[in-house]
């Protein structure tokens, strides 16, 4: 009877034992294949053609070339602006002796709404 059972507990870990070595043997890889296989159809199907790939890249070429400008101009203004704006202050707030008030004065004359108008500058985007 101990004979019989142990060769039947013998039986079933080497059932076990192959039907694990089966399964890391040879149904994952088959499973991991299949997979890779899946992965490049996908991939064929969703990516871009290279005529595709040319046209984004033209557009996106385009676009950086127009956010450039805008901010080649933004800054121009704000340059000239500035030029202005000083010589105008210059004029609105005379040179004093004390310069505090000089300070104050062009600190408020530039907060003015009549200043904003004049020598702000549009923000480009």
């Amino acid at each position: 009877m101990r004979t019989f059972l142990l060769s039947v507990i013998t039986i079933a870990i080497l059932v076990a034992s192959g039907s694990v070595a089966y399964y890391y043997v040879v149904f994952l890889p088959q499973q991991n294949l299949k997979s890779q296989e899946d992965l490049s159809a996908i991939r064929s199907v969703v990516a871009p053609t290279p005529e595709q790939q040319k046209v984004q890249q033209e557009q996106e070429l385009q676009s950086w070339k127009a956010t450039e400008n805008a901010v080649n101009s933004y800054t121009q203004c704000l340059i000239d602006m500035q030029e202005k704006g000083a010589t105008w202050l210059d004029q609105k707030c005379p040179s004093a002796n004390d310069p505090f008030d000089s300070t104050n004065c062009r600190l408020t004359v530039m907060s003015s709404a009549e200043y904003q108008s004049k020598f702000g500058c549009k923000y480009p985007f």
